[in-house]
């Protein structure tokens, strides 16, 4: 099966139909993401959220590979920016290098081996 373009796989309709979530590969009944739930509370909300996410990806879609991979490191030095004032605000003032290991604790923690070379790290930094 060809994967297709990222043009191919925006919204189609209120459905955003991703090429491996077809039925050739999941047979079967399946819910896609996105997809309208005839539940919904509020189908107004949807609509405005839908509207967003169509400027998103005309966005995107207007970048440069280089646009986009600057964007992708200013929104991983926000998210590290993020948890280290988290970090902060609940520990107290502390060396930067502490903070950073702090830091990388939180993003690798479901790493055990990084966990424990940073806990070993971690006990070398002074308070």
């Amino acid at each position: 099966m060809k994967r297709p373009s990222a043009q191919e796989t925006r919204r189609s309709g209120n459905i955003r139909r991703e090429w491996w979530l077809t039925p050739e590969i999941f047979p079967g009944k399946m819910r896609l993401r996105n997809q309208p739930d005839s539940h919904a509370p509020f189908p107004a909300q949807t609509d405005a959220v839908d509207d967003v996410t169509q400027q998103y990806h005309a966005l995107i879609d207007s970048m440069s590979i280089a646009e986009r991979v600057q964007r992708s490191f200013a929104m991983a030095a926000w998210a590290r920016d993020w948890m280290g004032r988290q970090i902060v605000a609940e520990q107290g003032p502390m060396s930067e290098r502490r903070l950073k290991i702090l830091v990388a604790l939180r993003v690798y923690r479901d790493d055990p081996e990084v966990v424990f070379l940073l806990e070993q790290l971690l006990s070398d930094v002074p308070d």
